[in-house]
């Protein structure tokens, strides 16, 4: 699997990913240190698809880190915001308190002018 994404990103990014790896001692410890933060964050290929998109989405002409990668690899979230809620029940008036606020507003209303 890591090997395939080091071609992808080859294919993406080119001489600027292959600079990073002067040397095959390099080239693997690299190749180690991303299947270990692969491994540690639990991404399988779908996260890994996306980290992929990310790259050739980004409007960067240099390889991404490990670290930037593996944000790239979360999930996109959607803000609450953004999803659609049911309505709560539109509330019963009650006749008592409705004429008590009313009557409490005059008197503080009367206080201001008065």
């Amino acid at each position: 699997m890591i090997d395939l994404l080091f071609m992808r990103m080859l294919a993406i990014y080119g001489t600027a990913w292959l600079s990073q790896f002067p040397n095959e001692p390099v080239l693997d410890l690299a190749k180690r240190e991303w299947e270990i933060g692969i491994d540690k964050a639990g991404f399988d290929e779908d996260a890994l698809q996306r980290g992929v998109e990310k790259c050739r989405q980004s409007k960067k002409n240099f390889p991404p880190s490990l670290p930037l990668f593996l944000s790239w690899c979360e999930p996109e979230r959607v803000a609450a915001c953004h999803r659609r809620f049911a309505a709560l029940p539109k509330p019963k008036p009650n006749p008592d308190l409705v004429k008590s606020s009313i009557a409490e507003m005059r008197r503080v209303l009367r206080g201001c002018i008065g």
